[in-house]
């Protein structure tokens, strides 16, 4: 019995390795190369590389079937490229983005389907921001974090993993080896050595990674999060739409095992090659070669496969189920926060009393100094015409509607830094002015921006840094708001929110009076931050406060410095990443906010404002955003104020 075992054996042994042999050998990119008539086949792999590392590789779980959705027929965006070209690729078209390009290597894990759509997601990210993102999302965290994709380097569905990244959200993470992001890829590249032996061979495909939550490359502490508006699949007509609109797509497609040895060319099934598995890739754009028109991949089998890590495979005939088979998703215009956040805690941030108040005055019409203004410049940043100032510097307020406060003394910070060519260059209290000034408003629960300048007139105002520092004599004390921490509103904002407290008028000025603070919050007349400070002598002084007409905002600013501006915010203002913001038709109305207005400009023929918000630099673009400018969208342009320094 044990003899036939043996024999048995000694059989199936000898089968596999001609298989391998057959699969592999010179001959046989011989017999492919006498059959191909449009692509060049070479040797990609040592002859004694097992052939259950080829099957190994190929993990996509795309059944070649876009009709169980979701997929996409049209997009409004298209109809800004009504042109088709005849040849493109990505990689040109945008220069910028170094990740188009970048070829990575998953390894010995089926790992396929979470790198070509990462790497996909990653060019569109630096594609939507012109540049501004330009690195690596996850595929380590996609692959071993995503349970409903499918099962680890056992293989996934790329579909799911963009449905995951509309859902979850993926970190960045760059390539096995680096550092590089949040969390870089662990599973290491198959090397061979001179006799053509892997590193791999003998050795089982990579077990499932702990699916880890916090960062363990560069990026140390927070847990930054990419997310996508939706999920789709590409009918084949609109592929090339998509790419152009948005960026690289994913692709899937059968394998053969002649497609192991490509090197050049465009790639059609030869007659007589055998299936070993789907597979997926990122598509980056096509073209005509010889006649034939192609689709330009880039693969996941490192740079020394194929053509530098890519190959084009033919296009318009659905060769081997490619057209069937593409995926992608749009980036989200931005999920600044968690999906659970309560939307109380939105409503508690919106602390501005003054959308719309111009017509409460006073309002500056006219300034000696405009004269000295020979035009206004098509576009205008602060940061770049005061650049020994800290125009650019962003604010977080906390779980606190203090953003009236925030916007006004750090307007006031500005143009005392302009006024004095930089020699004061520190923050005014937003501590101070939230809690002492008692006819601004109702500490966290908001105020009117207008009196906090009057304020500033008639008491003066402190230095002061931000949360968990000592800078300058009143620091803010309002922690910033951690995500878990976001459900745990506010009483006392809550109360007003639900309307138990309803003020349209700013209250009557008084000069003489402050405001009891909140516990944990000293009106002293003393300084708690840098105690060597004296309270009386680090006190700085408007000699005005004012509205500004729509016909005046720009003037102003280029004469003494950035503005205060308050506007209606819509839910949709949340989820802003970059572009010109203008509400969307359906918004919901959700309170008003106040923000510093440092600058204005033109993008693709929309004329914006330039604002510095107060939610940290993790929302939006770096903590700041555009909005339409000239149609008082929001109400902004009708809720503008400033006053100048007293030097």
């Amino acid at each position: 019995m044990s003899r036939v075992f043996i024999l048995l054996s000694v059989v199936f042994l000898s089968i596999y390795q001609t298989e391998q042999a057959h699969f592999l050998t010179d001959d046989y990119i011989d017999q492919v190369n006498n059959q191909a008539t449009t692509w060049n086949a070479g040797k990609n792999f040592p002859s004694n590389t097992p052939a259950e590392y080829f099957k190994s590789i190929l993990g996509s779980k795309n059944n070649g079937k876009w009709s169980d959705g979701p997929y996409k027929r049209k997009d409004p965006n298209y109809n800004n490229f009504p042109d088709v070209y005849q040849s493109f690729d990505a990689r040109n078209h945008w220069n910028q983005c170094q990740t188009i390009g970048h070829v990575r290597d998953q390894g010995y894990c089926d790992s396929s389907w979470a790198l070509s759509t990462s790497s996909a997601l990653s060019d569109r990210l630096c594609i939507a921001t012109n540049g501004k993102f330009n690195e690596s999302l996850s595929a380590e965290h996609v692959t071993f974090c995503c349970r409903s994709c499918g099962d680890g380097c056992n293989g996934g569905r790329p579909i799911k993993a963009w449905l995951y990244f509309n859902d979850k959200s993926i970190v960045t993470g760059g390539d096995y080896g680096t550092n590089e992001g949040c969390q870089p890829y662990r599973v290491p590249p198959c090397t061979f050595d001179e006799r053509g032996n892997s590193s791999c061979t003998g050795n089982p495909i990579v077990k499932r990674h702990s699916c880890n939550r916090n960062c363990y490359g560069h990026v140390k502490g927070s847990f930054f999060n990419t997310y996508t508006k939706d999920a789709y699949y590409l009918m084949p007509e609109y592929i090339e739409n998509d790419v152009v609109a948005y960026g690289p797509v994913e692709a899937s497609f059968d394998v053969y095992d002649d497609f192991i040895h490509y090197k050049s060319g465009v790639y059609m099934k030869t007659e007589t090659a055998t299936y070993l598995g789907r597979h997926s890739v990122k598509l980056i754009g096509w073209g005509v070669e010889e006649e034939v028109p192609y689709w330009l991949m880039v693969n996941s089998w490192n740079s020394t496969w194929g053509d530098e890590g890519t190959f084009k495979i033919k296009k318009d005939t659905n060769e081997c189920g490619i057209e069937n088979s593409i995926t992608a998703g749009v980036p989200v215009a931005g999920k600044n926060f968690p999906l659970d956040t309560p939307v109380e805690y939105f409503k508690s941030m919106l602390g501005s009393k003054g959308v719309g108040s111009s017509s409460n005055g006073p309002v500056k019409t006219v300034d000696p100094n405009y004269g000295n203004i020979r035009y206004i410049p098509r576009t205008f940043d602060a940061r770049k015409k005061w650049k020994n100032c800290p125009v650019g510097h962003v604010r977080d307020q906390g779980q606190c509607g203090s953003c009236w406060a925030m916007s006004t003394t750090s307007a006031f910070s500005d143009r005392l830094c302009i006024a004095t060519d930089g020699k004061f260059n520190l923050s005014l209290s937003a501590e101070q002015l939230t809690f002492c000034c008692y006819y601004c408003g109702f500490q966290c629960l908001g105020g009117w921006p207008i009196q906090a300048w009057r304020y500033f007139k008639h008491h003066g105002i402190v230095t002061g840094g931000d949360y968990g520092t000592n800078e300058g004599c009143k620091p803010y004390r309002v922690p910033p708001s951690e995500d878990d921490n976001r459900a745990n509103i506010m009483g006392r904002a809550q109360s007003d929110l639900n309307g138990t407290t309803t003020v349209t008028e700013s209250p009557e000025l008084s000069t003489t009076l402050e405001q009891e603070p909140q516990d944990k919050h000293s009106c002293k007349r003393e300084c708690d931050g840098d105690t060597s400070l004296s309270y009386t002598d680090d006190l700085f002084y408007t000699r005005d406060a004012y509205h500004l007409t729509d016909a005046m905002i720009q003037k102003d600013v280029m004469v003494y410095g950035p503005v205060e501006a308050s506007f209606d915010v819509y839910e949709d203002f949340m989820n802003y990443k970059y572009g010109v913001y203008a509400r969307t038709e359906n918004a919901t109305y959700m309170g008003g906010h106040s923000v510093k207005l440092i600058g204005w400009g033109v993008e693709q023929g929309v004329p914006y404002w330039l604002m510095v918000n107060s939610w940290n630099y993790e929302w939006g673009d770096w903590g700041t955003f555009k909005i339409r400018r000239g149609t008082n969208e929001c109400r902004i342009e009708d809720s503008v104020t400033g006053g100048v320094p007293l030097t």
